[in-house]
């Protein structure tokens, strides 16, 4: 995945949030990030439990 792929995915994910806060959770928008934060990281850790290889690729991605 390149950097501008995981960039877009992020704005993407940024913005679905956005919207779902907006909609139904009404929180403010720093408790949707925290929480947007925590959900992607638990995400990394659970795929890197499923795929050995994937914390590797993401950390290279991200550096």
């Amino acid at each position: 995945m390149s950097l501008f792929s995981f960039l877009a995915a992020l704005l993407t994910l940024a913005g679905l949030f956005s919207y779902l806060n907006t909609r139904f959770f009404r929180q403010p928008a720093g408790i949707m990030f925290l929480l947007l934060g925590v959900l992607a990281a638990g995400v990394v850790l659970a795929a890197g439990r499923v795929v050995p290889t994937f914390t590797g690729q993401v950390r290279t991605a991200l550096v």
